[in-house]
């Protein structure tokens, strides 16, 4: 992918960065994953169950590092881990690319 470097990242690339970097790092204990974006600012939600494992905060790590291979060097990406216990209902707004099957919360 070529990194972008005149105008805002677009929706599309983004999320199709985000994916690519997602593949063989998502861990059991993440419920979701996607972005909002603000400009030339990227934040990357992953939405997890429980203390985030350390190999969780080292695979999102190189998601981070990933994405930002993607872009040109003014374009910021930043991964916030936030935890949130199944069944809890995830109501953040995002645009997401990732998201585990879950049952119906009773």
């Amino acid at each position: 992918m070529e990194a972008l470097s005149s105008s805002d990242p677009e929706r599309a690339t983004v999320a199709l960065s985000v994916v690519r970097a997602l593949l063989g790092a998502v861990t059991p204990e993440i419920r979701r994953v996607g972005f909002v974006m603000d400009g030339r600012r990227i934040q990357i939600l992953c939405i997890h169950d429980g203390a985030p494992s350390e190999s969780l905060s080292e695979e999102m790590n190189d998601v981070e590092a990933e994405i930002l291979g993607d872009f040109a060097a003014d374009v910021s990406v930043e991964i916030q881990l936030v935890r949130l216990d199944a069944p809890a209902a995830i109501e953040r707004e995002a645009v997401w690319v990732y998201a585990r099957k879950e049952g119906a919360p009773n």
